[in-house]
């Protein structure tokens, strides 16, 4: 985990938090380089599940960073728009990592929504 590829995981209020840069770089570490690997090709092979979003009959609670450059927000809303009655959230200030961001504030989202 570089700084410069840390940065394009999290929102702008914590491009400085060395903490969390520790923590991102212990987690990918514990992955491991075929881990990391592994994930990058299921996110490049996975087939496009857009056209089954109208399927889903549970409750869905969706959660986005306002700065995801991963999955960015606009994904987040067609997920929203094509799952009836599911719960949107966007986090403010946060990137891709919102559960390591803003825990506390993912937490009580979770637990509300459950």
């Amino acid at each position: 985990m570089t700084p410069s590829l840390f940065k394009s995981l999290v929102g702008p209020d914590f491009q400085d938090d060395a903490a969390l840069l520790n923590l991102t770089r212990r987690m990918a570490l514990d992955v491991g380089r075929e881990g990391l690997i592994a994930q990058i090709k299921t996110n490049q092979t996975r087939p496009d599940q857009v056209s089954n979003l109208a399927k889903v009959q549970v409750p869905t609670l969706i959660i986005a960073g306002e700065y995801d450059q991963l999955t960015p927000p606009r994904h987040a809303e067609a997920l929203h728009h094509g799952i009836w009655g599911s719960q949107l959230h966007v986090l403010n200030g946060c990137g891709h990592l919102g559960p390591l961001e803003r825990p506390q504030e993912v937490a009580a989202l979770i637990e509300g929504f459950l």
